[in-house]
């Protein structure tokens, strides 16, 4: 799930589980009183509050989860303030009083926040994939990028839809990066983040052999970044899903991050803007830059880590 609609998600949760369940028994209380005429005006009100919070934030492009969760409170408000009338009563003859719709809602709101809660919190809840594109990889053979150590690396390109420009629009407005990012590049079949940070946008490389690039070229963790940094995505079991380099650093808090959207453009952006998550790293080597030197009519490549582990190389993180 992307972090946008896993925040929206938060919201909801305490939106139906919280306001939904303090309004229910507040309506309950009135009823209880006898305050027809209170709890006739307050559910007109929160009808009208919470609708035009959800007709808001829908309009503003707030996740979905939330203003959805307010639409639903005040659709629930504004049937209860029907019912108080007779011939409203008499149409939904099935819901005579407002208390049958504070009871519901009672029931209704913490049921429904819990499932969110469990939706969300469920072990394949990864951070988003943005790579819906339809695409293929076109392998270039006999040419192979080399470590530090002699280790070879195959490369390839992707095979992308002439869609790609308008996907990649659509994608950045309904996942409201649009505002958070700075393009420095269009999206280009021939790399992806990897291929970007480590051959200068010349080829493709699989996410599986940046562990090996790693470990062959003698990166290590820091904590505080400078600019030319390798930042490195993971997802919960630590597998690598994209990289990026730092591109400038204030005042050790300000991070600017350049990095290839899978076939999608380069941009920059803040660490946590990106569709990978906010499980992430930054890396420093001793040696000049990061590029890794092009082997041409190379031998088959050695077994990466990889490999040894799967014989089907996944695309997360293209």
């Amino acid at each position: 799930m992307d972090p946008t609609e896993v925040s929206g998600g938060v919201a909801a949760v305490y939106i139906l589980g919280v306001a939904g369940s303090l309004a229910a028994l507040g309506f309950l209380w009135l009823e209880y009183r006898r305050r027809s005429s209170w709890s006739a005006a307050a559910s007109a009100i929160l009808a009208v509050v919470w609708s035009a919070a959800a007709l808001g934030g829908w309009w503003w492009g707030t996740a979905r989860w939330a203003w959805a969760a307010c639409l639903v409170l005040g659709t629930a408000c504004g049937i209860a303030f029907l019912l108080h009338w007779p011939r409203a009563r008499n149409v939904l003859a099935s819901l005579a009083r407002p208390r049958t719709v504070w009871i519901v809602m009672l029931v209704a709101a913490p049921a429904s926040a819990s499932l969110l809660a469990w939706r969300l919190n469920r072990p394949d809840n990864a951070p988003f994939d943005p790579l819906l594109l339809p695409m293929e990889r076109k392998e270039i053979r006999q040419v192979h990028v080399a470590t530090d150590r002699g280790r070879l690396l195959p490369v390839f390109s992707l095979v992308i839809p002439d869609t790609a420009q308008q996907y990649e629009q659509a994608y950045l407005a309904e996942r409201q990066f649009s505002w958070r990012i700075i393009r420095t590049g269009d999206p280009d079949p021939t790399y992806n983040c990897h291929g970007w940070v480590f051959t200068a946008g010349r080829f493709a490389l699989r996410s599986e052999d940046v562990e090996a690039i790693l470990e062959d070229n003698q990166y290590e963790k820091v904590d505080e970044p400078q600019p030319g940094d390798l930042i490195v995505y993971r997802d919960d079991e630590g597998r690598i899903l994209h990289t990026g380099l730092v591109r400038s650093v204030i005042g050790n808090e300000i991070v600017l991050i350049e990095s290839k959207w899978g076939p999608l453009g380069r941009f920059l952006h803040g660490p946590e803007d990106q569709p990978w998550g906010e499980n992430y790293a930054y890396y420093r080597s001793p040696r000049p830059g990061h590029l890794l030197p092009v082997i041409e009519d190379a031998a088959p490549p050695q077994s990466s880590l990889a490999e040894k582990s799967s014989d089907a190389p996944s695309t997360k993180g293209l």
